[in-house]
Parts: C-alpha cells; structure tokens; sequence
C-alpha cells in the first residue's frame, strides 16, 4: 500500500469512525484468501476477524457455524464450540436509501455527472461512466457513496455475544499467534452488526488534495 493510500485510510476511517456506524472499512471488499462461501456473502454477524492497518479485515472463523462448515473448514481454535442463539439478527431493508451518500460532515455539495473524469477529485464512480463529483470546504472530510442503497444487520441477544466474547478471548488470541499473525491491540472483532450494500463508493480529501 502506498504512503497515499495509507494516508487515506486514516483519513476515512477517522472521519467515518464520528458518524457513530461501527467501524468503517476503508477496502470492504472481501480478501482473495477468504473462503469461497464468505467471499460470496461477504462480512456477517458472527465472524471473528482482524483488523488490518489498511483499513481492511482477515476472517478467521464464524462463531455461529460449525467447525467443519464450508466457513470455517476446521480452522478454528481447538476448544472452539459454536454459539447458539434463539433468534436471528434484526434486518433493516433499505436502512440507507437508493442514492444516499454519507458524509462524515454536513457541509458538501454534489454533482451528477455521466463523464466525470475519475482523475478528478472527490469523484466517487458509481457504475458505468456515470459517477458523483463531491466538493466540501472541510480540512479533512469522507464520503461514502450507497447508488443502490444498503441494508443493515443488527444481532439481538447482544449480552449472549458479549459474554461469549469473554470466555473464548484467550482463546482466539492464542490461536491467531499460533498462526503468526500480527495482532495489533484492539484489532481484534467478533461481529455483531453490519451494513450491506451491492455497490460502493468512496472518497476522501485532506485539504482538498488528497482523494482515492
């Protein structure tokens, strides 16, 4: 990753982190490494994973399937015993409506155009030669663009996941350095919400110079 793109990475992820929607990822697209299944699905409540200074995330195993699940294919911590929920997670259709564009401030203005050149600043593509150009007088400012919308997953029974958490933590870090991956402290997440959407887009400037 170049210094540019890791300096964006901090930018988005400090910008969206205020809105208050969990944690934003910078590159939500799946890792080629992940398992055919969850590359299909992408991030679900119940994953355990880690955060990478990228602003993207490793899978490592799904706390609801079972150990030899086509998610988890047996990688998973020796004690591991799935956990069962009496319900599933709360789903909000449409929870972001065709065409939103979250913005870490208030102060932006924005344009459609259907030949936006993709070497301008703060244009966000969303598909086709259609895209979104974006202006903002903010020092540091984040956008992410939803052209179809997004759903959003929430777990009930949050106090079952918090509890579970606790009592395999030991675990799961154990078994992320037997499998010598870096662990930064507080990265890593076992989730329990998230938001889904079929395209993105995103973007985000400092000084109005710096832009993906």
């Amino acid at each position: 990753m170049s210094l540019q793109d890791q300096r964006s990475c901090v930018i988005y992820r400090g910008c969206m982190l205020r809105q208050g929607n969990g944690v934003p990822f910078f590159l939500p697209e799946p890792a080629s490494s992940s398992p055919l299944s969850f590359s299909r699905n992408g991030l679900s409540i119940g994953d355990v994973v880690i955060l990478t200074e990228e602003g993207s995330y490793n899978f490592l195993f799904n706390v609801h399937a079972r150990a030899d699940h086509e998610l988890n294919f047996g990688n998973v911590p020796t004690d591991f015993e799935p956990l069962r929920i009496p319900c599933g997670p709360v789903v909000y259709d449409y929870y972001y409506n065709v065409g939103t564009t979250v913005a870490a401030n208030d102060e932006y203005t924005t344009s459609f155009n259907m030949e936006a050149s993709a070497d301008s600043p703060l244009v966000v593509g969303v598909g086709g030669s259609a895209s979104i150009e974006l202006s903002t007088s903010r020092v540091q400012e984040a956008f992410l663009v939803l052209p179809d919308g997004a759903t959003r997953l929430n777990a009930m029974n949050e106090k079952l996941y918090e509890r579970y958490a606790e009592k395999h933590a030991e675990s799961w870090r154990k078994y992320v350095d037997d499998l010598g991956h870096h662990l930064p402290n507080g990265s890593l997440y076992l989730v329990t919400g998230c938001d889904k959407a079929p395209t993105v887009g995103l973007s985000c400037s400092l000084l109005a110079l710096q832009f993906i």
